[in-house]
Order: structure tokens, then C-alpha cells, then sequence
């Protein structure tokens, strides 16, 4: 029975259904948890938390210097616990809030055996301290009991002369196997996965990408796009600052500091790469942020599920930043959206930005393994000549948007390739004295030329008199990408095993290994 002097016991109003949805996995994974408290720290206007994590002690702290709370409206947040709270604005910082279902402390108790909230709020000489067993409300959820007569002890103290001090603090005691579980190390998993990493390391990753943070430089190619004002808060995880992911890289695709408008949608985006492939798996794709918070696992709004092939997909990354627009969207794990046309409508429009973008990395970044390729020569044979290598990569970097500079060899300090492609200036630098007449292949020299209209359809290969080996570049069958490229190099085989081998056996044997060099 409440003490009417006191106002302790006090008792949650929440429905047995929303506390068995949490105990159930709605809310399973732990760094979930902690983003629904710091999101609760931020709607206070918090501009410090301090996460405090201590598995030894099998306890976690999260304290914040946020408005605070009254014991008044301590007894509103039981009340209104897992019903939809109306959209607003926090009441000292004017900032957009980020809860909307009064989930925030709820999230934590499948994680812990016992929830202790102690708050002051600013302008009040009387805090409070008030004890949950999380344990009994998630297994009463499950059983006949109703949830909703389990007592919350606690009691009122005195802040005599300190009415200016305000927090809030969360301390969960006696982490269960939940946590145990997140925590313990995962071996099996590839190590660009950030899966292998350790427990600390995993929650640190997941909670820069979910927080709403700011980016460390705030001078970065992502942050400067964006165009991001200052979150107003930092949050520390075992004393070490945490920051909101930046995985760097070229700018493809942006909004350039202003915002796209769809509809009732209004956002902005930056898509990178670093012209490789992105490591750890899980900073692939496009971190969807709405009110700051990250949702989800990044995404390519299901673009890899249409008929082609995307080879380049794993070198994008990138972040939308949601200023307006699908909040109506949001499930209640806050983890993905509903079907919705606004969701619709920016899942179409990333399709068509993601293809144009991948279009032009795939493409590039042929080009330049080509050129690598023909002009490096230690392990390849090439199929072309070398003037159709640098005409043809000339013609495509145009295409893509490059601007094309000649030059010299004096002119320029990289003279390994005739080509040099700056992706991130845009700029394709062509060397227009660079010795291409002939290319070397295991001591062979291999020269490329059209024959005379006599031999040109009768003679495929030969040997020059200064002992090089010359493809005919007119020769009927070589013509075609694909198939003349593959004939060209099949020919050339074919030509070095009839002057090196002695016999039939031994030619074979030459063709079958030489081709499982060239074509490996």
C-alpha cells in the first residue's frame, strides 16, 4: 500500500503485452537498450552521458546532466510507459525529440535484474531515488501476475541549497545472460567482419553507429556535405568519447549542403568510396538517420536484389540524413520502417542515385585495372595492343566525366603507366611519349600492328626479324572485345609453344599450363 506522505510504493502503468513484446526480443539486443536511454538523455537536453559499463561487477551506469526529473513527473513517465508520446521539442535546447513510444527505460529490463533510477530536476531542492525489479515485471509478463501491481520502492531526498543541480541517473545491477551473451567472443566470424572483434568493441561500433552524435572532424568530406549542426552533446562509453561514424572516402553523390524534398520528405545525402572494398562488412551501404539516430543496418534500399549484377556495391558507403518525414514510418524497435509511400519514394529515388553511381565506379575502376594490367606485365599476357588500351581507356574516362590532360614524360613525376587517373581531382593525366611500341612477356617481346592487306588475312602471329613476336591487329577473328581479346592471347600461346617445344606432348603440356597462367 502507497504511503500518502511519502507517495512510495509507486506502480507502472504499462501493458503486460508491451512488457512480454520487450522480454521477448523486441529489445534483445543490448546496445539497443542504451540508445533508448541516451535518446531519453537527449530529449532532456543532456549535453554529457557517461556510460559506465562493468561486467566483473555485472553492472552498467548511465548518468546524464539532462533537465531531470521531479518526483511528479516521475509518476507521469510510470503512466505513460509504452504509449505513443506526442511529436515536440525539448523544453531548454528547443531540440527535435527522439522518443515517441516512452519505450526508453522499458528497453532496459530485459538486460537487468534490478533498475535503479535516482533524479533531480533544476530549480528543485527534492530528488528521488526509485528501485524496479526488472526481473519479476519480464517474468511476470509471461505468467498470470499483473505486471502492473508490482510495487517500485524508493524515497524522496532533500537537495537543501543545490537547486541548481539537475541529472538523471540509470543504474542497472545484475546484468543477465542477455548481456553475457552480446559479450562473449565470436571466434567463427571473418575478421572484416566486426563481429570478431571483442564485446567492448562491438557495443562501442554500434552505438557510433546508432547515437546521435557528432562527427569527430568536423571538417571530413561526410561532415561538411551534410552540413550537420552540433549535436549539443557528448557521450562517453568507459571514459573513452564516442563519435558518429564516418567511414570516409571520395564524394559520389551528395546534396551538396542543402536538402533533397520529396513529397512530405525533406533530406539530405552523402555517398563515398575509398575504390576498394569496405572493411568491416558492416560500414557497406547507407546509414539511415532520423532525428540523429541511426536506424538500422545500413542499406541499399534493395537495390542488389534487382537482376544485375552489382559488383562495386561493397565499395559504397554513405549516410541520409532524414530532416522531415517518416516518423509515421518508424516500428516500434525503431530499428526499420513500415510500408509507406514516402519510404517508397526515397527507396526509388536511391535506386537511381546507387546505379549511377555504381555504374561509374565498376567502369573506372576497369579501366584502371586494365591499364594496370597491360602495362605491369609481370603475370598476365596482354591481348591488345598497347595503343588500343590507351585509346579505348582515353575514349570511356572521357565518357564518365574525367578531364583528359596531356602531357609528357618531363612533365610528369609518375611515369609507371601512360595513364594516371586522380578519381578524387577527377582528372585523367595522359603521357603522350610514353613508349608503347611493344610490351614484354617472359622474355618475350610481344608487338602489336596492323600487317600488310597481303598477309593480314592469312597470318595471325609471326616472328619479326629482331626476334619480337607481332600480332596482327587486322586479322579477321581478332575483332571483338571479349572473343578478339581471348583469340589474341590464345594465339600468342599457341605461337611461343610451337618455337620453344620439341614435340607434340611437350607443346600441350606448355599450352595447358601457360593458359592456366594467363587466363587464371
Amino acid at each position: 500500500m502507497q504511503n500518502v506522505a511519502t507517495g512510495w510504493p509507486k506502480k507502472i502503468t504499462v501493458e503486460r503485452k508491451i512488457v512480454n513484446l520487450l522480454s521477448r526480443s523486441l529489445y534483445s539486443d543490448f546496445p539497443r537498450a542504451i540508445r533508448e536511454t541516451v535518446s531519453n538523455a537527449y530529449d532532456a537536453d543532456a549535453t554529457l552521458v557517461k556510460i559506465e559499463v562493468d561486467l566483473t561487477k555485472k553492472e552498467m551506469v548511465v548518468e546524464d546532466n539532462g533537465n531531470g526529473m521531479s518526483v511528479e513527473q516521475f509518476d507521469k513517465y510510470l503512466r505513460i510507459a509504452g504509449t505513443k508520446a506526442e511529436a515536440g521539442f525539448s523544453e531548454k535546447f528547443h531540440r527535435k525529440r527522439i522518443g515517441r513510444f516512452g519505450v526508453g527505460f522499458l528497453a532496459c529490463f530485459p538486460f537487468c535484474e534490478n533498475l535503479e533510477i535516482s533524479s533531480k530536476r533544476e530549480g528543485s531542492d527534492l530528488g528521488f531515488t526509485a528501485s524496479i525489479p526488472t526481473k519479476r515485471f519480464v517474468e511476470g509478463a509471461g505468467e498470470e501476475e499483473d505486471v502492473s501491481n508490482i510495487p517500485i520502492d524508493g524515497y524522496n531526498e532533500p537537495y537543501p541549497g543545490k537547486r541548481h543541480e539537475h541529472y538523471t541517473r540509470i543504474r542497472m545491477t545484475g546484468l543477465t545472460e542477455l548481456v553475457d551473451d552480446f559479450f562473449k567472443p565470436r571466434p567463427e566470424k571473418k575478421r572484416i567482419s566486426i563481429e570478431s572483434e571483442t564485446g567492448m568493441v562491438r557495443l562501442r561500433w554500434q552505438l557510433c553507429e546508432t547515437l546521435p552524435l557528432d562527427f569527430e572532424n568536423k571538417y571530413s568530406e561526410l561532415a561538411g556535405r551534410l552540413g550537420s549542426t552540433p549535436i549539443g552533446m557528448e557521450v562517453w562509453l568507459n571514459k573513452k568519447k564516442l563519435y558518429r561514424s564516418d567511414p570516409g572516402g571520395q564524394v559520389l553523390a551528395s546534396s551538396e549542403k542543402t536538402y533533397i524534398q520529396l513529397g512530405n520528405l525533406k533530406f539530405q545525402y552523402v555517398i563515398t568510396t575509398n575504390w576498394e572494398i569496405i572493411h568491416p562488412v558492416q560500414a557497406r551501404g547507407i546509414k539511415i538517420r532520423l532525428n540523429g539516430v541511426g536506424i538500422g543496418q545500413r542499406t541499399y534500399f534493395d537495390i542488389e536484389k534487382e537482376s544485375r549484377t552489382f559488383s562495386r556495391l561493397n565499395w559504397l558507403t554513405g549516410e541520409v540524413h532524414i530532416i522531415e518525414g517518416l516518423d509515421e514510418s518508424l516500428t516500434l524497435s525503431r530499428d526499420s520502417f513500415v510500408w509507406s509511400t514516402d519510404y517508397e519514394a526515397i527507396k526509388d529515388f536511391f535506386h537511381t542515385v546507387l546505379f549511377r553511381v555504381h555504374y561509374r565506379v565498376e567502369n573506372v575502376s576497369s579501366v584502371e585495372k586494365e591499364i594496370k594490367e597491360t602495362f605491369s606485365m609481370e603475370d598476365t599476357m596482354s591481348s591488345v595492343s598497347p595503343e588500343e588500351v590507351i585509346d579505348r581507356s582515353i575514349q570511356k574516362l572521357d565518357s564518365y566525366g574525367f578531364d583528359i590532360v596531356h602531357k609528357t614524360r618531363d612533365e610528369v613525376r609518375e611515369r609507371k603507366f601512360p595513364i594516371t587517373i586522380d578519381k578524387k581531382r577527377n582528372v585523367a593525366t595522359v603521357i603522350d611519349d610514353y613508349p608503347v611500341s611493344e610490351l614484354t612477356q617472359r622474355g618475350a617481346r610481344i608487338r602489336y600492328k596492323a600487317f600488310d592487306k597481303e598477309k593480314s588475312l592469312r597470318e595471325p602471329v609471326r616472328l619479326a626479324e629482331d626476334g619480337a613476336i607481332e600480332v596482327n591487329t587486322s586479322y579477321p577473328v581478332f575483332e571483338g572485345k571479349t572473343k578478339g581479346d581471348i583469340l589474341k592471347r590464345i594465339h600468342v600461346l599457341l605461337f611461343m609453344a610451337k618455337n620453344e617445344c620439341k614435340n607434340v606432348d611437350e607443346m600441350y603440356n606448355y599450352v595447358v599450363r601457360r593458359i592456366k597462367e594467363v587466363f587464371k
